[in-house]
């Protein structure tokens, strides 16, 4: 078991994207910007994928909460293959 990364479609490159990115990497997350509205992101530690989703999506719907923000969509490696 590795350290798992995972795509998220978070919305288009507002200032509050870029805040969600510091949240991210506050949590100690490494978050690269794919593109204008895709994340890759990489948790600190290592958990089974399922593990891993859970603990990511925890962090997004607390980002959500705070500030609004819509639903985030995941992208898997089949759909976007360059993650």
């Amino acid at each position: 078991m590795g350290r798992v990364s995972w795509g998220c479609v978070c919305g288009s490159a507002t200032p509050s994207f870029f805040q969600a990115c510091d949240f991210l990497q506050r949590r100690e997350c490494d978050v690269i910007q794919f593109d204008a509205e895709t994340l890759e992101v990489e948790l600190p530690h290592e958990l089974h994928p399922q593990q891993a989703r859970l603990e990511l999506d925890l962090y997004l719907r607390v980002w959500q909460s705070l500030h609004e923000w819509p639903p985030v969509d995941y992208v898997d490696e089949l759909e976007h293959p360059h993650l």
